[in-house]
């Protein structure tokens, strides 16, 4: 049996060194590829959460506004005033569903006059630290948060309350535009509980 000569083995030895390099190459360029395509997935994780957290301010935002508006409303006061309970209730369920709200409400003394919309609880909305009219609740863990606000009404002795509910609606909604997955949970076990009504406690993943 003829031995191979040696410029055969070394244009063997040769190739077999260059496909060694190419697929050391290729691994190479696929462990950069998959990174690239990792921090590409944060970033895009990480800009959703941010425009998230950027639109429940927006919304918390506009529930304040609301809210003044409400209180502002002359025939709030009226109704209010001469205790006509069943108009005021109508008079709200309206305002409700012209603003898109889930509930809104009007307190005196501390206690709930008259409602419209879903059964919230406006007692434990208000029962909040005292500073900004903007309000968040969440009851449990496993409940939807609840964004709100309040408003003095002028001339009177009462304070009105607006509120949307965070379910799966919204965070439906959110995902169907950002293209992510959002959901919205405390930023940790404790600060929830402490004080529920600081944005800076939840956060959107």
């Amino acid at each position: 049996m003829r031995r191979p000569r040696l410029s055969t083995l070394l244009v063997i030895i040769n190739v077999g060194v260059l496909l060694l390099a190419v697929a050391g190459v290729a691994v190479a360029a696929a462990s950069l590829l998959q990174r690239f395509a990792d921090e590409q997935a944060l970033a895009r994780v990480g800009q959703a959460s941010a425009t998230a957290r950027q639109e429940l301010t927006r919304a918390g935002e506009d529930a304040l506004i609301s809210a003044r508006l409400l209180g502002e409303r002359p025939t709030l006061l009226r109704l209010l005033q001469a205790n006509q309970i069943n108009e005021l209730s109508d008079f709200l369920a309206q305002f409700q569903q012209t603003s898109q709200l889930d509930g809104c409400a009007v307190l005196r003394n501390g206690q709930v006059v008259a409602a419209s919309g879903a059964a919230l609880p406006w007692l434990a909305l208000t029962a909040q630290p005292p500073g900004d009219d903007r309000l968040l609740y969440r009851a449990a863990p496993a409940d939807a948060l609840l964004q709100g606000a309040r408003a003095d009404v002028p001339g009177a002795d009462a304070q009105v309350l607006v509120a949307r509910v965070l379910d799966a609606r919204f965070t439906d909604a959110l995902s169907a535009d950002l293209g992510v997955g959002i959901a919205i949970e405390p930023a940790s076990a404790g600060s929830a509980s402490e004080r529920r009504d600081d944005l800076g406690m939840y956060q959107a993943r």
